[in-house]
């Protein structure tokens, strides 16, 4: 899959945007002591990363905001709609975070190990709240109907690579003309300023995809289920004496999908207190 850059995307919602009032619990202060924890301000021109291994996880060039992410599984296109508070001064910060155990550390509980690094070392403290907010609700521009490049499967490449499919063997699932459905997301060749999408999968990916995109998280009201193939090609910029349209059109011309605004409550993460880490 093609990554984007930031001033392309915000990349990536899902449809359920909802955070769950009970917030996941941080590991106290005497189990994070349990681990080695180095925190320094990056130096680095890269772009950030995230690995995890065996004993632990190491963030390179990574902002707060997306340690916060990551530690309450959110998209980094969520925090737009769904985290508040905070100052962008300390937000934006970018460090070098390094976390080991002397034991092997399942990879289940590495968002509960951040949290508590991020308790104890940033002094994060945050709650759920309801918030009623501008969406978009996904309803069918005709029901009963769905548009040329939406049509019903069996293909779920989100299955498919779950149970360890690889992309490129023969039995990756492939379109009508040969190509491989689960190979790619995005693609910018479609000609500037448009991006094309094509994949097979529950439409919540596809919202994903391109919820990064429009202005609103994105609530679903199709009452469609089930896996879905789904090509689409709009304009990220608009421009005069293009046949791309934007995405708004392109949902209703392509797909016989409509995104209409409404607001709706929402759960909100919202920080209650947050500071620069000690160096180490």
């Amino acid at each position: 899959m093609l990554a984007l850059t930031a001033p392309q995307r915000q990349c990536a919602i899902a449809s359920v945007i909802a955070v769950a009032l009970a917030l996941p619990p941080a590991l106290q202060a005497s189990q994070v002591a349990a681990y080695v924890v180095s925190i320094k301000p990056s130096k680095a021109d890269s772009r950030g990363s995230f690995r995890i291994f065996p004993e632990g996880f190491a963030a390179t060039n990574t902002s707060i905001r997306d340690l916060i992410a990551r530690a309450y599984g959110l998209e980094l296109a969520q925090l737009t709609f769904l985290l508040e508070g905070g100052t962008e001064s300390v937000l934006s910060s970018r460090f070098d975070v390094s976390v080991k155990s002397e034991h092997p550390v399942d990879q289940k509980d590495i968002p509960s190990v951040l949290r508590g690094v991020l308790t104890d070392r940033f002094a994060l403290t945050l709650h759920s709240e309801v918030k009623q907010r501008p969406v978009f609700e996904l309803v069918s521009a005709k029901p009963g109907k769905l548009g040329p490049q939406l049509k019903a499967s069996n293909v779920n490449c989100l299955e498919f690579l779950a149970a360890g499919g690889a992309l490129l063997s023969e039995k990756a699932p492939k379109d009508d003309r040969g190509q491989p459905w689960c190979s790619s997301a995005y693609d910018f060749g479609v000609g500037p300023p448009g991006l094309g999408m094509h994949y097979a999968s529950p439409l919540s990916e596809l919202l994903r995809r391109i919820q990064g995109f429009v202005e609103r998280p994105i609530v679903v009201k199709t009452g469609l289920t089930g896996s879905f193939e789904w090509q689409l090609r709009f304009s990220l910029t608009p421009l005069s004496g293009t046949d791309i349209p934007n995405i708004y059109t392109a949902f209703v011309e392509q797909l016989g999908l409509r995104l209409e605004p409404h607001t709706a409550p929402i759960n909100v993460l919202v920080i209650d207190a947050i500071r620069m880490p000690t160096e180490n």
